[in-house]
């Protein structure tokens, strides 16, 4: 299995990345990354990641001050 440090340090290097599951991984900070990182990114599957809260999904929609306006917008899909 892969560590959620490993993975947060490969998401941060996927700028052209359209699809991307990660059932029962996803924290809130690999969110923040990704709405950071991943701006081709159409299709977010995240179901069964109990670590995510409302923070994260801000994170994604660009709404939490900590994303400074830079968070997607709107996606294709995401699947909780």
């Amino acid at each position: 299995a892969i560590s959620s440090h490993l993975l947060l340090e490969c998401i941060g290097h996927l700028a052209n990345l359209a699809r991307l599951t990660l059932h029962a991984l996803a924290t809130n900070i690999m969110l923040y990354s990704i709405a950071e990182t991943c701006t081709k990114l159409q299709v977010l599957d995240i179901s069964f990641s109990s670590e995510v809260t409302d923070l994260g999904l801000l994170y994604l929609s660009g709404g939490a001050a900590d994303v400074k306006g830079k968070g997607r917008q709107l996606f294709s899909a995401v699947v909780l």
